[in-house]
């Protein structure tokens, strides 16, 4: 009995012992050589090298260079799209490209000693240069520790922020060399451009003009793709900077109007009058006028315009040479010179269908179609209910 008892006891104490010593292993106590390892390991590859790498050296300072570590950008606080637009490229560019990262803020800010004045704003060095500026100008100009960009009011001040991209940066520098100011866009020549002029005037922008009874165009849409296309080409051929917009028979700055005869026969040269496939182009005191009896006569005008730019190529164009002051013939097929070293013509063209296709509005359809004189064309909005 007393033996029995006493075996009983001995297993009931070594199955405690067991469990004890599971329960340990499962809740991590005791020597586990190998977790230690991986800890010690873990530490060591988490263990960051010491910094070797020298420290960058900093940028001698650059002859004639202003430091713009300190600078700000300052835009009006009422500035157009456009001017704001073309401020925060100029930002960026001088982040991305210079590597130098300054603040932007409107002029109702508290004003500061180093500023790169944007365009018209309430500080009194952009309002001293403005003065000095004719309509088509631009200028950059530094006053005391301010560098200021300005723009006439017909002119743009992107012309500014691209002279100092192209002139006066440099890659990774903190330095902009303006050199000797103001720099004036007229004292500019760039021998392989094309400027143009009128009057033995030189101008800087030109107004693509319409005639308009307060903010609607009197001519149909074909007169506003005409006056368009004629802008684009001008930027693309000349440094001048073309702004389509109304006519005003009141400004001074240079115009050319393109018109219909039905709503600018008075614009005319007394005697002059244009009919059916014909169109003028007209001198009448600062402005050219183009005008014809449609969309399609008209866009023959400034093809004259646009092949003269492309032939001059260089140089300077005066654009009142090419005011005849009496109406041209032109028939349709083959006259656009659109096409370089092309084999085929391909034309898209959006019809636009409306509730009511009138013989005449597909007459004029087909006389477009004509004109461009396409090989093949695809359409939009085509439907059959035209008439013939």
């Amino acid at each position: 009995m007393l033996k029995n008892l006493l075996f009983k006891t001995l297993s009931l104490t070594l199955l405690l012992s067991m469990l004890c010593i599971s329960f340990a292993g499962c809740f991590g106590f005791g020597d586990k050589p190998e977790q230690t390892t991986k800890m010690e390991n873990d530490t060591v590859a988490n263990t960051k090298p010491a910094d070797t790498d020298p420290p960058a050296e900093e940028e001698p300072p650059v002859e004639g260079g202003i430091d713009l570590t300190d600078y700000c950008i300052v835009r009006a606080k009422n500035a157009s799209v456009e001017l704001r637009t073309a401020a925060d490229i100029f930002k960026n560019f001088l982040s991305n490209y210079c590597g130098v990262n300054i603040p932007m803020k409107t002029d109702d800010k508290v004003e500061t000693a180093k500023e790169i004045i944007f365009g018209a704003t309430n500080r009194s060095e952009s309002i001293e240069a403005l003065e000095t500026l004719e309509n088509t100008d631009w200028s950059i100009e530094l006053i005391d520790q301010k560098i200021v960009l300005s723009a006439g009011i017909n002119s743009d001040i992107v012309h500014t922020s691209n002279y100092l991209v192209e002139n006066c940066l440099r890659k990774n520098s903190r330095y902009i060399v303006l050199g000797s100011t103001p720099i004036l866009s007229d004292n500019i020549a760039d021998p392989d451009s094309l400027s143009l002029s009128f009057d033995g005037k030189k101008t800087n922008a030109v107004n693509i003009t319409l005639l308009a009874n307060n903010n609607t165009y009197l001519d149909n849409i074909g007169f506003q793709d005409v006056a368009l296309l004629l802008a684009d080409n001008i930027r693309l051929y000349t440094v001048a900077t073309p702004v389509v917009t109304k006519y005003d028979p009141s400004a001074s700055a240079f115009q050319i109007l393109v018109t219909s005869a039905e709503n600018g026969s008075s614009y005319l040269p007394s005697g002059v009058s244009v009919g059916e496939t014909q169109y003028a182009i007209c001198k009448r005191d600062n402005s050219i006028v183009i005008i014809a009896k449609d969309a399609m006569g008209a866009e023959m005008g400034t093809q004259t315009i646009i092949r003269a730019m492309r032939q001059t190529g260089k140089g300077t164009l005066e654009l009142s040479e090419l005011c005849t002051n009496s109406a041209v013939n032109y028939t349709y097929n083959g006259n656009l010179d659109l096409e370089k070293d092309a084999e085929y013509r391909i034309m898209t063209y959006n019809i636009e269908r409306v509730e009511l296709n009138t013989a005449d509005r597909t007459d004029l359809l087909l006389n477009n179609i004509l004109f461009y004189n396409p090989d093949v064309v695809g359409f939009q909005e085509f439907c059959t209910d035209f008439r013939s």
